[in-house]
């Protein structure tokens, strides 16, 4: 993955609608489309208008996984595109102008819910663990930081900030360097990433997993190190931690702790080293 020059992000106006609806409320001809509405975006849109926008999706996605024994992916309406993905009895709906391609539109809903699911877990347990109104909280942040960084640029390339090499002393990079190797060798770490300013400075995370740290430095402290750890026996008291020092607990997929295992070393050259999907 390429390196970016940081710009002022500009105002997305390609997501019109998203949305996560849960059929198993929704089995009965005389049950209510609003109960399986687990979120909706825009929140303020009407009601009866979310009803009608979920009802038919489910429909349709229903219809035609009867018809060829597999959910849609893409629906295709006159003024707009949903990106659909289906789970169990979950489905989640991105809508996006028709401009989009059809690839970003598929890219930007699996985006949503990797940063849902990395920070909360599979929707599923997240959802019988936590009020629906809080989750809805974590999902209006994930809406707007998916819009707030994502320009036409991104819609091509999918890029990670990363500080500018040319206007830092070298000696610092190398320390950043040498840090996270020090910490690697602590026992359950595998890998970190330190941050500046929103920037990477330096990272031992394979691109996916830093994307999603990027995410937690942009809702906190903008000048912070994150590294990612292993699962440990023992939780850490906060009250022993250092100021300004949390722990976060996240959830990897299989996929991704295979590579945090397997590969540690292969991230560990900083952050220019180009990465193509």
């Amino acid at each position: 993955m390429a390196s970016a020059t940081k710009s002022e992000p500009k105002p997305a106006s390609w997501c019109s609608y998203f949305f996560l609806y849960d059929t198993s409320k929704v089995r009965e001809e005389g049950d209510l489309t609003r109960e399986g509405i687990c979120y909706f975006y825009p929140p303020q849109t009407a009601l009866d208008q979310q009803e009608l926008l979920c009802g038919q999706i489910a429909g349709v996605a229903r219809c035609v996984t009867e018809i060829s024994a597999s959910p849609p992916t893409l629906i295709r309406m006159r003024k707009l595109k949903f990106a659909i993905k289906a789970e169990n009895h979950y489905i989640w709906a991105l809508g996006c102008i028709i401009e989009v391609p059809d690839r970003s539109c598929l890219h930007f809903l699996d985006q949503l819910i990797g940063l849902f699911e990395f920070y909360n877990g599979q929707v599923r347990h997240a959802y019988q663990a936590c009020s629906q109104d809080s989750l809805g909280s974590e999902w209006d942040l994930y809406v707007e930081h998916i819009q707030r960084n994502t320009n036409e640029l991104h819609m091509i390339f999918n890029s990670l900030w990363a500080v500018d090499r040319t206007k830092v002393e070298p000696l610092l990079l190398l320390k950043a360097a040498l840090i996270l190797q020090t910490c690697q060798r602590c026992p359950y770490v595998l890998g970190g990433c330190i941050l500046y300013g929103g920037q990477i400075v330096s990272t031992q995370l394979p691109p996916q997993l830093t994307a999603k740290v990027l995410f937690q430095n942009s809702r906190s402290n903008p000048e912070s190190a994150s590294e990612g750890e292993d699962e440990t026996p023992d939780q850490a008291d906060p009250s022993n931690l250092p100021q300004n020092v949390s722990i976060i607990s996240v959830f990897l997929t299989e996929e991704e702790a295979t590579l945090l295992r397997c590969y540690p070393v292969e991230w560990m050259s900083g952050t220019t080293a180009a990465w193509h999907p």
